[in-house]
């Protein structure tokens, strides 16, 4: 579907709808949709979706990373309990989903009152653990966090991974939630196009 998109010049970015964004001069972001589960059905049995936010990234993680193994011509034995299979993440901010919502509590409640478990979402070591867990994959793993370079790292180590003979067969994945705190942070930043994205051109 992304490659028809790409030969058609259709571009998948929307108007934001996952947070208020008031009078951004951005409006329009890549916000990606939830996964049917029945599309990866030979990888695991269907999973709803999560109705916990601080949950939804790391579901919806899980099954790009079941339905590319699958599309791969994977099946889920061959990946799984045999050490010569690892995975890399990349993700330079998968905890601040919940930031904003943590501050803007901060910000307006009495310090007791605040939900201080919105914090927990920052602990990305732990989503590196369950894909692992979900997948049976007892192999080399690492969760790489470089800020932008993140996902890029997390193709580059597997790749050395490959050529050093250190893993058979690597899944390398990157993500990053769409959120208020990094969305108004580069927008700050003027980094951002305020017009229709268009990569590899001079203008935007």
């Amino acid at each position: 579907a992304n490659w028809e998109a790409l030969r058609s010049g259709r571009s998948g970015l929307a108007e934001v709808t996952r947070f208020n964004i008031g009078d951004y001069p951005v409006r329009r972001a890549g916000e990606a949709p939830l996964l049917v589960p029945e599309a990866v059905e030979r990888w695991a049995a269907p999973v709803h979706a999560p109705e916990d936010q601080r949950s939804v990234e790391m579901w919806e993680l899980t099954r790009v990373v079941e339905e590319a193994c699958a599309d791969a011509g994977l099946e889920p034995e061959r990946a799984t309990a045999t050490p010569n299979v690892g995975l890399t993440i990349g993700s330079s901010l998968a905890g601040s989903s919940t930031a904003d919502q943590f501050f803007e509590q901060y910000m307006s409640r009495d310090r007791e009152s605040v939900d201080y478990g919105l914090l927990d979402g920052y602990y990305i070591e732990e989503h590196l653990r369950q894909i692992c867990s979900h997948l049976g994959i007892i192999g080399s793993s690492m969760l790489i966090s470089n800020a932008c370079a993140a996902g890029g790292s997390s193709l580059a180590t597997a790749a050395r991974w490959l050529l050093t003979g250190r893993v058979d067969m690597v899944i390398a994945t990157g993500y990053d939630p769409l959120s208020n705190f990094t969305f108004a942070g580069f927008g700050s930043l003027m980094a951002l196009s305020t017009t229709q994205l268009r990569p590899l051109s001079t203008v935007s």
